[in-house]
């Protein structure tokens, strides 16, 4: 889905994919001419060419070595011996225009004899040496020199036979072997001819296995509709064309999806589509993978069936017939690969370390009926794969299908969205949307902490086009963290800091973080209601964790908040609150708040008749909005009572104590104690002139107490004077 683009301007497959060439790996194999050599091209066909002793014979020619076919001496040569193998190089302008060019196959002689003779190279599939070719080169040669030693017989020189490095992967849980081809997912094998369209066949190979896989049917699909859209690649070699049974729409087709082979039978030429086909199955999605381990290939040939893959076809994989092949050819195409094939299985048993079952598209006179053994990392086999995601759906609805990615690595575990369903990306980053029905839907990926561009996709579906491509790239994301404090430096909660998109909320000391902000540059506002904030807003540009992002807390008219409750939690109605400029009274719950405040110290005093306060007073800083500023307020009681005579007459001015306040008792001998708080007491009553019966008295005060009685008794130092009484005079 991801990589078409990207390589589209490039040469194709069958013909050259120089991209992974440049992409993937480089193992320079380009012939380098020197100023000695004899260099020809098809421009010197029919001919003479002169070659000396100790120049080389470098012939060449264009070719498409991904059709199987290829130049070799329709005789052997008695003057000549062939150094190597053939190599493939791109042609030189390989500009965009050119994108589907073929190659140049390169070979190079040595004159081992001095001599005249006509050599012929015939363009042909080496294994079918039966068949006409389909062109020929011809040149009169003449080598000269002195030669000391007669020449071996010409051939093809050995390659080296160490395997290169590959990378295995974990194989728990896959069996040792496996084979679509004996589970009956396999199609019968079909030939491209002389058409570099291999790479229609293996598209088309793998959507009919993918069919027969899930449906249980054997369709024969239509290459020349891959061909004849002249959408994805032409006989000069092209790329994968899973788009075209998803929902992409060539000329004159007015849906997508699989085409019959009995609609459009294959022509081998790039002959353009002029009228509607029926359509049929679509696919759900594709996906590539480059570079793949081993074992991940094989679980993914496991999951989706066969896959497409692509190998450097050199001439020893033309000329094979059967057994384990494991001559690395690498070199022959550069460290790239020029031809499409896919791969059905696997034996681990199989060749030095295990090899893949692969089906071919040159007919079944090649290799073992169509298909061979190639050995694990053979000729650049696992650089690239392709596979499908197909499934039944119900009728009249449609998928959607996309990739997440971070950079080229698929992302799993990402939920996207389409507002009424929503799937989670497979391991390698895939998700499907199934079963939805036509109409326009917002796409939307989420994955906690990150961030994806685009943030959401508009999409519609319908019309016989499932919508693929429709992929998110995950955003590399930073944090950004900082502190908000007030202007005497404390730390202030509950203020909320945004960069526009995401937001963060401070803790009880005013840190705060945000999380999964991406690249670029942001404004970061504080805010909280009753607060102005310095700097507000605050630059900040973001290209990795960024800390210090600090802001100062003022409020201009701050409050203060609290509430005068009783001991048992009851809020006390009334009270007066007083910072000493501005007083509040408290409401029926008991709350108080002081608005307009300056910032300052205050002394904040409540006070109430008839309670008392803990505390008495509060000292407060005011810096920002304070609340939680309370007090308890206990109710004050009274104690009551009378002291008397023996008589019952009341004796005045007598001091009753209870430790801390003492009244007089009046001319009755009565006395009230006032502002009692709840506790316990001793009252003690006192005179100079009396002793008291009893002497004290302990009580429990938890509201009014009345009844508390005093007798008085002579003091023993009294004289007796202080105990004369005076009667009233009566005048008779």
């Amino acid at each position: 889905m991801l990589v078409a683009a990207l390589f589209r301007k490039l040469a194709g497959v069958c013909t050259f994919l120089v991209i992974i060439a440049a992409t993937l790996l480089t193992l320079p194999a380009i012939v380098q001419s020197s100023p000695n050599d004899i260099v020809v091209t098809q421009a010197h066909h029919g001919t003479s060419i002169a070659v000396a002793e100790g120049q080389r014979l470098i012939i060449r020619l264009e070719g498409q070595p991904g059709t199987g076919y290829g130049w070799d001496l329709r005789e052997p040569s008695s003057l000549l011996r062939q150094a190597g193998d053939p190599v493939f190089e791109p042609l030189s302008d390989l500009s965009e225009s050119a994108a589907s060019a073929p190659t140049v196959q390169v070979m190079t002689f040595h004159p081992v004899r001095a001599g005249n003779e006509t050599l012929t190279l015939a363009y042909r599939r080496p294994w079918d040496r039966n068949a006409a070719p389909s062109r020929t080169f011809t040149i009169q040669v003449e080598t000269y020199g002195r030669f000391a030693a007669p020449p071996p017989a010409a051939q093809l020189s050995a390659l080296p036979q160490s395997l290169p490095p590959v990378t295995m992967g974990s194989s728990e849980g896959l069996p040792p072997a496996f084979n679509w081809c004996d589970q009956g997912v396999c199609t019968p094998v079909k030939d491209q001819g002389g058409c570099g369209s291999c790479w229609a066949f293996a598209t088309a190979g793998v959507v009919e296995s993918a069919i027969k896989r899930i449906d249980g049917i054997e369709r024969d699909l239509s290459e020349q509709y891959l061909l004849s859209a002249g959408t994805h690649g032409s006989c000069y070699g092209g790329m994968p064309a899973y788009d075209l049974f998803i929902g992409m729409t060539p000329a004159h087709q007015t849906e997508a999806g699989a085409v019959d082979e009995s609609d459009l039978p294959y022509t081998g030429q790039d002959t353009p589509l002029t009228r509607a086909l029926p359509h049929h199955e679509r696919m759900l999605a594709w996906n590539s993978l480059f570079n793949a381990d081993v074992a991940t290939i094989k679980r993914i040939i496991r999951e989706y069936g066969p896959v497409s893959a692509y190998v450097c076809a050199g001439p020893r994989f033309m000329w094979h017939r059967s057994g384990v092949f494991e001559t690395d050819e690498s070199a022959a195409c550069n460290g790239s690969v020029n031809h499409a094939v896919a791969l059905v299985g696997w034996d681990d048993g199989l060749g030095s370390r295990g090899a893949w079952r692969v089906r071919n598209s040159w007919g079944t006179t090649w290799g073992e009926n169509g298909y061979m053994w190639l050995g694990y990392g053979i000729s650049g086999i696992e650089q690239w794969i392709d596979y499908v995601y197909y499934d039944r759906m119900t009728p009249g609805t449609y998928a959607i299908s996309g990739r997440v990615r971070d950079r080229w690595n698929g992302v799993a575990g990402v939920s996207v969205s389409d507002g009424s369903r929503s799937v989670f990306t497979d391991q390698y980053g895939v998700y499907v949307l199934k079963n939805v029905s036509p109409g326009t839907y917002a796409l939307t990926p989420t994955r906690s902490g990150a961030a994806f561009s685009p943030a959401n996709r508009t999409v519609t579906v319908g019309n016989g086009r499932n919508s693929n491509n429709q992929n998110f790239a995950l955003l590399a994301t930073y944090r950004i963290n900082g502190r908000v404090t007030d202007s005497f430096g404390e730390g202030l909660a509950g203020v909320r800091i945004s960069d526009g998109i995401r937001s963060a909320v401070t803790d009880a000391n005013g840190n705060y973080t945000i999380e999964g902000v991406p690249f670029g540059t942001y404004a970061l506002t504080a805010s909280l209601s009753g607060y102005t904030f310095s700097p507000n807003p605050r630059w900040v540009a973001v290209n990795d964790d960024v800390s210090g992002q600090d802001f100062t807390a003022v409020c201009p008219s701050c409050t203060i908040r609290g509430r005068v409750a009783d001991s048992s939690g009851n809020g006390v109605a009334g009270a007066t609150v007083s910072d000493g400029a501005r007083s509040v009274t408290t409401d029926a719950q008991g709350y108080y708040l002081l608005t307009d405040v300056p910032p300052g110290t205050y002394t904040l005093t409540p006070s109430y008749d008839g309670y008392i306060f803990v505390p008495s007073a509060r000292s407060v800083t005011v810096s920002r909005h304070l609340s939680g500023v309370d007090f308890t307020a206990s109710p004050l009681y009274r104690i009551s009572g009378r002291v008397t005579d023996s008589t019952g007459n009341g004796v005045a001015g007598v001091t009753i104590s209870d430790g801390t306040r003492s009244v007089v008792t009046d001319g009755d001998g009565v006395f009230t104690l006032r502002d009692v708080p709840a506790g316990t007491y001793t009252l003690t009553p006192s005179h100079s002139q009396y002793a008291f019966t009893p002497s004290s008295r302990t009580i429990v005060v938890s509201g009014d107490v009345s009844g508390q009685t005093f007798r008085v008794a002579p003091a023993a130092s009294a004289s007796p004077l202080d105990y004369t009484v005076f009667l009233p005079l009566t005048i008779r």
